[in-house]
């Protein structure tokens, strides 16, 4: 059985033509979706409900985590994806405007030089930078000029050297006329809500909601137009999924929607997230929601976010609500592991 049928379209101006053409579809599958793990040595890997009637090309992976007594964070919206053998470090960056990347180190001694590598030329003018602590917390920062269209990811690495040690942390810089990045504990509170240590969330904290609570954020838009609300947050099982999104003290109820497929996320009473079905729970992981259609005008507005006791909020993205922001966003953010930068043809 096919799940999905796929069409390819191509508009050629007068007079053009085409050649040499070449398509690649990538099925990306989480991890955890497998039936098993790998063992160690051979495996086979079969294909059922065929035939195949193509070349299929696959690749296993054998997924590790290390441990480490030198923590590494930066200054950006860090999220572990739905596995958990994933997390991001993203920068979201208006184009032209600088934008800090602050890189800390703690946990143990650290003698040696921290880089960013990978980046387009004429975005960093800083070299590497020595660094030496005693184990506190300590770090060095750099300043990059971002260039590009909105919808484009750029991805680097931050560099650790210490003589013959390397570690390589990757980022990515999404490329947006944001009206909002905002850690949820930065937001105003109106209720029972709390700020909790959070290690695993962004930021090392979340938002949690003991009761009907309100969380607000000072948003300025560059432009005024049509933006999206992107929310990470988690809905226990139990807990209410009536939310209320209010833009400027207008109103709008919301109901959290999961996403099987292509589901349709234009529904402006929803705030929808993307769901394997192969997990076979809907609220267990954190996870981003987009709540579509927030008009804004230009300049300063206030966003606000309100749901009942359980709720966890991490953080929150108001973004231009186009095709190419929109498709990087979903890449960057939802729950599956696509990182087209990761796969050139």
């Amino acid at each position: 059985m096919n799940r999905y049928n796929y069409w390819l379209r191509v508009e050629l101006a007068p007079g053009a033509s085409l050649a040499g053409a070449q398509v690649r579809t990538v099925f990306c599958v989480s991890p955890l979706s497998l039936p098993g793990s790998l063992a160690l040595g051979e495996n086979d890997l079969s294909f059922v409900a065929g035939p195949v009637t193509e070349p299929v090309e696959a690749e296993l992976s054998w997924l590790e985590r290390y441990r480490s007594d030198l923590g590494v964070s930066l200054n950006a919206l860090s999220f572990y994806l739905m596995d958990d053998q994933n997390r991001r470090d993203l920068y979201v960056a208006r184009p032209g405007e600088p934008l800090s990347v602050e890189v800390t180190v703690e946990g143990r001694a650290f003698a040696g030089e921290i880089a960013l590598e990978g980046l387009p030329d004429g975005w960093l003018a800083d070299g590497a930078q020595p660094l030496r602590t005693d184990g506190a917390p300590a770090g060095v920062g750099f300043t990059l000029t971002p260039s590009g269209e909105g919808g484009e990811i750029v991805p680097f690495e931050v560099v650790l050297r210490e003589g013959e040690r390397e570690r390589r942390v990757p980022a990515q810089v999404l490329i947006a006329d944001a009206a909002l990045v905002a850690e949820a504990e930065n937001a105003a509170f109106e209720g029972p809500a709390q700020v909790a240590e959070a290690p695993e969330d962004s930021g090392g904290a979340r938002v949690e909601l003991a009761g009907d609570a309100t969380l607000s954020f000072a948003v300025d838009a560059p432009q005024a137009g049509t933006h999206a609300l992107w929310v990470r947050m988690l809905i226990p099982e139990g807990t209410s999924t009536r939310m209320t999104v209010t833009v400027n003290g207008e109103a709008r109820d919301l109901r959290v929607a999961s996403m099987i497929g292509f589901s349709d996320w234009e529904n402006e009473s929803h705030a929808s997230t993307k769901l394997f079905a192969h997990y076979g729970e809907a609220r267990r992981f954190p996870a981003w929601y987009r709540v579509p259609g927030l008009d804004l005008p230009a300049g300063e507005s206030t966003v606000g976010i309100t749901a009942d006791a359980g709720a966890r909020f991490d953080a929150a993205l108001v973004l231009p609500q186009t095709d190419a922001v929109d498709r990087a966003a979903m890449n960057l953010l939802m729950t599956w592991n696509f990182a087209p930068w990761l796969l050139p043809l």
